[in-house]
């Protein structure tokens, strides 16, 4: 019975010390993000039948070192990001002069916003068995946006452009199909963003935005893929 117990503790403890990532180890990998939502307006008497569309498409390189066990605190993360919107302008159209029933068309245009986020963050992994474990991760960084606006017809087009820093908290799951290689389902979770506009108000300063956001609903979750080079 002493023979079965001393041999059950040490495969116990050497699968405890397999579900670990051990300093020194290179996490290298990405994740990739991406949402669509398409909503129609059904006619009415005067106005067409239209639709909106929104898409937004998000890639996540990262690349960090252990330095202590399950724990990455020195590393980099870079978040490109665009998002496009089609929005209808609906013109009305007088049928006859005067006062009387009118109808309306329909024009389209696109509103298109590019965001790049660089910089360091931290992340530590809980496991529970040898090849399964919840991370958590915080991040900073500087933050880069250029937005443009398509009008339709003769109105003009516009463009946007602002920087500034953002902070991010979000969870994540990852299992380990092999020692060394990692799949990755994570959600957008926390984030803060502080942004100054590059062109000035009517005042002559330079606006800001603040922007407190949470994703933690299906739409908002992300899939990646990560090598850990060097684990023991």
């Amino acid at each position: 019975m002493r023979t079965y117990l001393l041999g059950f503790l040490t495969l116990a403890t050497a699968g405890a010390a397999q579900a670990q990532l051990s300093t020194g180890t290179v996490l290298l990998g990405g994740s990739l993000g991406y949402q669509q939502q398409t909503s129609e307006v059904e006619a009415t008497t005067y106005v067409p039948k239209y639709e909106e569309q929104w898409r937004k498409f998000n890639i996540s390189p990262t690349a960090g070192y252990f330095v202590a066990e399950n724990l990455v605190v020195v590393g980099i993360r870079a978040d490109w990001q665009q998002e496009t919107r089609k929005y209808p302008v609906v013109i009305p159209e007088l049928i006859t002069p005067g006062p009387g029933p009118a109808t309306a068309t329909v024009l389209y245009g696109e509103y298109s916003s590019r965001r790049l986020q660089v910089g360091p963050f931290a992340r530590y992994y809980k496991f529970f068995g040898e090849k399964a474990a919840f991370y958590g991760q915080g991040g900073v960084g500087y933050s880069s946006t250029k937005t443009t606006q398509q009008q339709p017809a003769s109105f003009s087009d516009s463009e946007f452009k602002s920087s500034g820093f953002y902070g991010q908290l979000s969870p994540g799951f990852v299992y380990f199909p092999t020692r060394l290689f990692a799949l990755e389902i994570g959600l957008r979770g926390l984030s803060y963003q502080r942004s100054t506009y590059g062109t000035d108000d009517y005042n002559g300063e330079k606006p800001t935005a603040s922007v407190f956001d949470a994703g933690f609903r299906l739409r908002d979750l992300r899939l990646g893929a990560s090598f850990y080079l060097g684990r023991q």
